[in-house]
């Protein structure tokens, strides 16, 4: 399962915000970043690698859906 998470920082504690869906308006785009806006995959089916991609599939509220080849990347502190 991919989950959309947001971090936030509240003075000296950082926290991950579990995002249920995110609005975003037409014509506009979002930038996914470590550290901020971000996908979480928990449990994934398959062993991620690093430098490999892992196929998402985006849902939008119109009913259409988008799949999208992202690159998995080593998280770094």
């Amino acid at each position: 399962m991919a989950m959309l998470h947001q971090t936030r920082k509240h003075g000296d504690k950082v926290s991950m915000d579990h995002l249920d869906l995110l609005a975003v308006p037409a014509q506009a785009s979002v930038q996914l970043t470590p550290g901020g806006l971000h996908i979480m995959l928990m449990k994934p089916a398959q062993e991620l690698v690093i430098d490999s991609e892992v196929k998402i599939t985006f849902s939008f509220s119109d009913g259409t859906t988008q799949h999208i080849n992202l690159s998995v990347k080593k998280n770094e502190p």
